[in-house]
């Protein structure tokens, strides 16, 4: 890492260039908690050019730093330009097994516990734009996640609208809990043979090592009532993508167009992955990997 937490935590307030290119890890407080988040500055992270943020949320049972080395999205930073933030969600056994609060049940300690990671995204936010000050774009907060970090994503759509640009969700739903202040475009990546976030709902399998299960909500059940929300009418425009090497195809289904952008990027035969991404210790439980498409080029576009 570039500086650790504490010597930032003493800079940042005198002097927002104490972020400059490269890794940082920061904490802050939110609700008596003390939650901690990687940031990737890009090179030209000293230029007075306002730049995006991107927020990339691990699934459950990882970290930031996993998520940082698996998802690839810090090419977003290096190539593109962009400030790229890993949060860590919480759990019993500090930096390990970490979970998100996306709603009742979803998923484990931090849904358990009540913890309020709605608050939490909009602490950050808030942090970030104090220590970065007019280097960062608020218009353009982009947010991100895998499985449980999808579900993440979801609940930020509906209660944390105002703060964010667009979404890309993949392989993790919750039913909209509420409507939203306004439409967020999102575009929601599953596969229907994704062995763990069950594409039409369920009971899924105990997560790894443990008996803890999560119901998971149904992919279309959930992108219909978005749709319902956003009074968008029906059928959708629709792609075919495929096939890859590994014989995976795709369907990309779009509703609407501006802020009420509604896709669903429909895989068939990956599992329950984050396409394009780099493998990781439960790689193994989790179904094949794909090279249909690229999770990191799918948010780039988007």
């Amino acid at each position: 890492m570039g500086q650790d937490a504490s010597s930032l935590a003493s800079a940042r307030a005198a002097d927002v260039s104490a972020l400059g290119p490269g890794d940082h890890e920061l904490s802050l407080e939110v609700g008596g908690l003390e939650r901690s988040f990687l940031i990737r500055c890009p090179p030209s992270a000293e230029s007075a050019a306002a730049a995006p943020l991107v927020v990339g949320f691990h699934g459950g049972g990882g970290c930031a730093l996993q998520f940082k080395r698996s998802s690839k999205l810090d090419s977003l930073c290096d190539s593109y330009g962009a400030f790229v933030v890993y949060p860590n969600g919480v759990g019993r056994l500090g930096r390990k097994l970490l979970t998100w609060n996306a709603g009742p049940g979803k998923c484990g300690y931090a849904a358990r516990s009540g913890v309020d990671d709605v608050a939490f995204f909009r602490s950050l936010v808030a942090e970030l734009s104090r220590i970065l000050g007019p280097r960062l774009d608020l218009t353009r907060v982009y947010v991100t996640g895998m499985s449980n970090g999808a579900m993440m994503v979801h609940r930020l759509i509906a209660e944390a609208s105002e703060l964010i640009a667009a979404a890309v969700a993949v392989a993790g739903v919750v039913r909209p809990p509420t409507t939203p202040l306004r439409p967020v475009p999102l575009l929601h990546v599953h596969s229907v043979d994704d062995p763990r976030a069950l594409y039409e709902g369920g009971t899924g399998p105990p997560f790894p090592m443990t008996r803890s299960v999560v119901e998971h909500d149904s992919v279309p059940v959930a992108l219909e009532e978005l749709r319902a929300q956003r009074g968008l009418g029906a059928p959708p425009a629709e792609d075919q993508l495929g096939p890859s090497p590994e014989g995976h195809r795709a369907e990309r289904l779009q509703w609407g167009a501006g802020d009420t952008t509604l896709v669903l990027l429909r895989l068939h035969g990956p599992g329950h992955v984050w396409p394009g991404g780099a493998s990781h210790a439960l790689s193994r439980y989790c179904g094949e990997e794909t090279s249909l498409v690229s999770a990191p080029e799918v948010v780039r576009e988007f």
